[in-house]
């Protein structure tokens, strides 16, 4: 449970919030106007008062609509969710859309939110940073002072209690139980997510949870309705996307981070699963998020 960023919005009616999709979970607070949102090729129409939640990686659209006078005003979360490996928004099956009935609870939020968005500002002006994810970077080169360590933890123990009440609220809204997920495959995502810098075979992974690689084809043809080949080469792509948005990190490096040890093996993967280069993905995305 990880907070990237939290920004307050403002959109004239005549401006579109526009399409993009983050490596990231992404929560939106909606405090005025009235939008319609598409993701998943599904449109809902959000307003004041309304929650959206859109899962990692998943495109949405918000046109303009000149027909609503009023500011179109959301505060959103920018963070990451998972149990393991994998994303508590799909595990839970959080909608995309909710009007929250308890306004009253949903204004405690808001106004959490704004003390959210209050103390991060503070701390990263403190320390003369942009993003958290500086700071983030820097506590894994080990470069961190004990005063940033400690803003690091504020934010991110601010956050925690930020995302308990925002649990509170939509509970009601989620299944009781999560997506059961058989152990062996969470066992193979987390070997994958541990040696993601290695040739990764799958008897690798078969010995690992000890059945054959026959059965373990059919549990992740059962689970995720791909084979754990294709399961690594996403999450692969995932763990990519996600550098190239939060860090500086050279792109040659990027690939021997995530096991291609052959950088232009990586730029062909790359090009073929997203329709562009990775200097291109993190030029465009880049841009985007320091936007929205």
């Amino acid at each position: 449970m990880k907070l990237n960023w939290i920004i307050e919005w403002k959109f004239k009616p005549h401006m579109g919030v526009g399409k993009i999709a983050y490596p990231h979970t992404i929560i939106w607070l909606i405090l005025g106007g009235t939008r319609h949102i598409t993701i998943r090729e599904k449109t809902y129409e959000i307003k004041r008062g309304d929650l959206v939640v859109i899962p990692p990686h998943t495109i949405r659209n918000v046109e303009a609509d000149a027909n609503d006078p009023e500011l179109f005003r959301y505060i959103t979360i920018c963070c990451d969710l998972r149990l393991g490996s994998l994303e508590f928004v799909d595990m839970y099956r959080f909608p995309i859309a909710s009007a929250i009935q308890d306004q009253t609870r949903f204004q405690e939020l808001v106004d959490l939110s704004f003390t959210l968005l209050k103390e991060t500002n503070r701390i990263l002006n403190q320390l003369g940073i942009k993003e958290i994810s500086e700071l983030e970077a820097q506590e894994k080169a080990a470069n961190v002072s004990s005063e940033e360590t400690e803003a690091l933890l504020h934010v991110q123990s601010l956050f925690v209690t930020w995302f308990y009440q925002f649990y509170r609220l939509m509970r009601p809204l989620l299944l009781e139980q999560p997506m059961t997920i058989d152990p062996r495959i969470q066992t193979a995502c987390s070997y994958m997510e541990r040696h993601m810098n290695q040739t990764i075979k799958i008897g690798d992974l078969a010995r690992n949870v000890y059945i054959s690689e026959s059965h373990l084809r059919l549990l992740f043809r059962k689970t995720f309705g791909i084979s754990p080949m294709e399961y690594l080469q996403q999450a692969r792509m995932k763990r990519t996307k996600e550098l190239l948005v939060n860090t500086q990190i050279p792109i040659r490096d990027i690939a021997e981070m995530i096991g291609y040890q052959n950088q232009n093996m990586f730029s062909r993967s790359f090009v073929k699963l997203e329709g562009l280069s990775a200097r291109e993905y993190r030029k465009r995305y880049k841009e985007k998020a320091d936007k929205h």
